[in-house]
């Protein structure tokens, strides 16, 4: 459908190969963490391509991008406070300076002609360039078979136009990587047949002449398109399926401090020190209460920990966390509908009704564990025999309350009632946008 030749994309190879001709450049790209460099090494290097100017062969494409843009990176403080408690509240301009300072600064330092006047301002928005333009592209697991984020940054003229589509239904196109032939024409006559990388765009389905042309840059939440390219997509109901919370480990360890026997907290931290480095519990609409929580607060209760007690401190904790953020659920919720939220103030509240959304979510599906209830209000545990006298099924009845609510009634129960990749949310993206 269109194509555009891999020689004519940025990427971060092209910036390794110009800091080669300083020792100490290469060193100090050598000490960056792989996760790190291929964002930073194509922001210097565009940073690079602009203080060309029109000496530069990507000026055409360089003139085509906006004065400003909207990613989190750029965010004051003002600004940040509207995303207090949310996944990107660390992620504004006092952690972008605090990159250029890291990072960047003494690159430029060590070779200025490169980039002349080169300072913040040129690194804050170069950056935001490639944060909000640049595409990863697939890469296949020659093992498995398996499509897996390849590690290398493109920003690529006429493709980084497309928009984003949440929705796979409304998404009718893919960027991908091709070869083919290419005959190479002297005087007239076939000189060479070679094979020439492309960068392709390729209709999935029909598209009617006046249709948008758009693509998925990846299976990402409010918070990560926010941070990533500075826009929040918005859903009947202000909810994005890709939307998630995430607990780490250690910060359930503390909620649960208080119910923790005395006598085995000691051996129990010891336990779990490895568990604390472990993957935080992510929290989705598909799965409010991820089942590694239920196996974690069931191993506790195994060693000890009241299961009850656990569950009221869950339930604290969900509320402690929806307490951090700004405003109020329906406060932001009119806010929206009414449209008197407009610009980043907007984009941050549907992160936030997002994400509280998330945690009422958890409150009630751990409420329903508690009680041993479904959404519904059917009980969650069957009893074993479809058959049997009154005083069985009661016996039965008391033994499932007891493995859910730690020997507590049904009664009891309802009465109680995050610039550097490492900050990205995660995105499991086909052929996507970084």
């Amino acid at each position: 459908m269109s194509e555009t030749p891999l020689g004519e994309a940025l990427d971060d190879d092209d910036m390794r190969k110009m800091l080669a001709i300083s020792d100490k450049l290469k060193a100090y790209t050598e000490d960056i963490a792989d996760s790190v460099l291929p964002f930073l090494g194509t922001t210097l290097l565009l940073m690079h391509r602009i203080a060309m100017g029109s000496g530069s062969p990507f000026a055409p494409y360089v003139s085509t991008f906006p004065k400003s843009h909207d990613c989190t990176l750029c965010w004051d403080d003002a600004a940040m406070k509207e995303l207090k408690g949310t996944a990107v509240q660390h992620t504004g301009r006092a952690k972008s300076k605090d990159v250029f300072r890291r990072h960047i600064l003494p690159v430029l330092e060590q070779q200025p002609s490169l980039w002349p006047g080169a300072d913040y301002a040129a690194f804050e928005h170069a950056a935001g360039m490639v944060q909000s333009r640049s595409f990863r592209l697939n890469e296949e697991n020659f093992l498995t078979g398996e499509a897996v984020e390849g590690k290398e940054l493109y920003l690529i003229p006429g493709i980084d136009m497309l928009n984003h589509r949440t929705k796979a239904t409304e998404v009718n196109s893919s960027l991908q990587q091709q070869e083919k032939k290419v005959v190479k024409q002297y005087g007239g006559s076939a000189e060479g047949v070679y094979f020439q990388g492309f960068f392709a765009i390729n209709a999935d389905k029909p598209i009617k002449a006046g249709e948008e042309v758009v693509i998925s840059y990846g299976n990402l939440s409010d918070a990560q398109l926010l941070q990533i390219y500075g826009f929040v997509e918005e859903h009947e109901g202000f909810t994005n399926p890709w939307n998630s919370v995430s607990i780490p480990v250690s910060t359930v360890d503390q909620a649960l401090g208080s119910v923790q026997p005395a006598k085995q907290e000691k051996s129990q931290k010891r336990k779990r020190q490895d568990e604390r480095a472990a993957a935080p519990f992510k929290i989705t609409e598909a799965d409010p209460v991820p089942e590694s929580l239920v196996v974690y607060i069931a191993k506790l209760a195994h060693e000890g920990m009241d299961g009850f007690e656990a569950m009221l401190s869950l339930l604290s904790l969900a509320g402690q966390l929806m307490a951090a953020y700004e405003g109020s659920q329906q406060g932001d919720q009119d806010a929206l509908r009414s449209g008197a939220a407009q610009g980043r103030l907007r984009a941050a509240m549907l992160v936030r009704v997002g994400e509280r959304h998330l945690l009422r979510k958890f409150k009630e599906a751990v409420i329903r564990l508690m009680t041993g209830r479904d959404k519904d209000g059917n009980r969650i545990y069957a009893d074993d025999e479809e058959e049997g006298d009154d005083e069985d099924e009661d016996v039965d009845e008391d033994a499932d309350e007891d493995a859910v609510s730690g020997g507590r009634t049904d009664e009891e129960g309802q009465d109680e009632g995050s610039i550097d990749d490492d900050e990205e949310a995660e995105g499991e993206e086909q052929a996507s946008r970084k």
